[in-house]
């Protein structure tokens, strides 16, 4: 029992400051804690513009007209890739004397492809007496026509941009 008598001051002393220090530190943060409260009390009820109830309400519904839009956007873009590829995106076009002694390149051939490499060959062949038109079908850079050296050249040409697409 002495022992216990004999620090019972020191350990009470002790005990006392850190009530003290705990009362000090409790009081500090509540005081915080109010002036936080009212602060954020005053920001929900202002009436004006920095309300921010409002402005968070105002900033979700943007957020939907956001998403609403990238959503319809995005949509749009789908069918762009899809239709991409049914479009005329290439196009060469050659133009070369077809006869001997017909001057000014009168002659052309022309392709016009698909994205898919898929197209038509079209060539006018124009002579001193008379001008013909052929349409040839192109598929994967062939036709299952004999094709002449210019339209080759011409087709050639077409699947340069294909190419070059394919390897962006």
């Amino acid at each position: 029992m002495d022992l216990i008598t004999e620090y019972l001051p020191a350990v009470l002393v002790v005990a006392l400051i850190v009530s003290i220090i705990s009362s000090i530190l409790f009081l500090k943060t509540y005081g915080k804690c109010k002036r936080l409260n009212q602060h954020l009390e005053e920001m929900l009820s202002k009436e004006d513009e920095i309300n921010l109830t409002g402005l968070v309400s105002k900033y979700l519904d943007t957020t939907l007209e956001q998403k609403s839009a990238l959503t319809k956007l995005t949509r749009r873009v789908r069918k762009l890739e899809n239709w991409q590829d049914t479009a005329v995106q290439n196009i060469a076009l050659t133009r070369y004397n077809a006869f001997e002694g017909v001057g000014g390149d009168q002659s052309f051939s022309l392709v016009l492809l698909k994205g898919n490499g898929e197209g038509v060959l079209i060539s006018g062949l124009y002579g001193r007496d008379e001008s013909r038109v052929y349409a040839k079908p192109i598929e994967n850079g062939e036709s299952p026509y004999q094709l002449s050296d210019e339209e080759q050249e011409a087709v050639k040409e077409a699947y340069k941009g294909i190419n070059a697409k394919k390897g962006r």
